[in-house]
């Protein structure tokens, strides 16, 4: 498996806090299955993470201790760079790192509120040949309210990561649910780690993919855990399935609404 999603490196953003700690999550990573990381270190344009060369030195120093510890796992650059209008002028400027250095570049939106402008960013992104993959869009609350805004991304030429803690319901219950409803209407087409550390949120994908592959099949776990990871670091081209729009489900208390045009 490819890991397209992981805060792997030591000390550079709220992944990792230690060389120790990063050591132990290539070990357990790999000990799952995983056999290349990129490392997606958080981007933002206030500058509060480490960027540009010693992101660089840094990814060069943990390569030279996973040979040390025997270790065989391939990491490689990027960020998970966060959405703002001046994306694509860090972009031009070389301040942020695409998918190991590739056309593809993970992009991380607010949890609560999505900005006003996210649509023209992705239209311009998509202009400089780049082609944006939205970081786990099941735990923003506001695709909760309305998981089609993920139909809405693709449709505007993203791709779509899903963390594989949320199939598990890592990350509550209703995070689950879309994660699961996106996976069933073909608007899910890479699934990362998102690991953060050793003892909590591990970069680990083997129960996820048990679970894809026992729910919808071998080829599609493949196709999100392998094939489609293996084509961002190698530059190339993704075929995706036709998304396919979700059904509102209506409760009660939205019927009653409807019928007294409350809201």
């Amino acid at each position: 498996m490819i890991d397209c999603h992981c805060h792997i490196l030591p000390n550079i953003d709220d992944g990792s806090n230690s060389m120790e700690e990063s050591i132990k999550m290539a070990k357990i990573a790999k000990d799952k299955g995983t056999k290349t990381i990129i490392s997606t270190s958080h981007f933002y344009d206030t500058n509060m993470f480490v960027t540009g060369k010693k992101l660089e030195e840094s990814l060069e120093l943990f390569r030279e201790k996973l040979e040390e510890h025997n270790i065989d796992l391939e990491i490689l650059l990027g960020n998970e760079a966060y959405m703002s209008p001046e994306l694509p002028k860090y972009i031009e400027e070389r301040k942020v790192y695409t998918l190991n250095n590739s056309k593809y570049l993970l992009v991380e939106l607010p949890l609560l509120e999505m900005p006003m402008y996210t649509f023209e960013v992705l239209y311009e992104l998509k202009l400089m040949g780049i082609i944006p993959i939205m970081a786990h869009p099941e735990r923003y609350t506001y695709v909760m309210d309305n998981p089609n805004l993920v139909y809405d991304f693709i449709d505007k030429g993203a791709l779509i990561q899903l963390n594989g803690g949320s199939i598990r319901g890592r990350f509550g219950d209703e995070t689950q649910r879309i994660a699961n409803d996106l996976l069933n209407h073909n608007m899910v087409h890479i699934i990362g780690s998102d690991g953060h550390g050793y003892n909590s949120r591990r970069p680990v994908l083997d129960k996820s993919y048990s679970l894809v592959k026992e729910k919808l099949g071998k080829d599609y776990a493949e196709e999100l855990f392998s094939i489609n990871p293996k084509r961002v670091l190698e530059n190339k081209n993704i075929t995706i399935k036709d998304p396919i729009k979700i059904e509102e489900k209506t409760t009660f208390i939205k019927k009653i609404s409807k019928l007294l045009k409350i809201g």
